[in-house]
């Protein structure tokens, strides 16, 4: 997580659940393959 993480938790867990793209969750970052994705806006 980077950052606070009130909002990301909750939002990360809809994206495990499956109801939203880990894509789209700020505040974190995750490897797809071998690349590391950063959501655009986190940084």
């Amino acid at each position: 997580m980077i950052g606070e993480g009130e909002v990301t938790v909750c939002e990360l867990m809809d994206a495990v659940a499956g109801r939203r793209p880990l894509s789209a969750v700020k505040g974190i970052a995750f490897r797809e393959g071998d690349k590391v994705v950063v959501p655009q806006g986190v940084l």
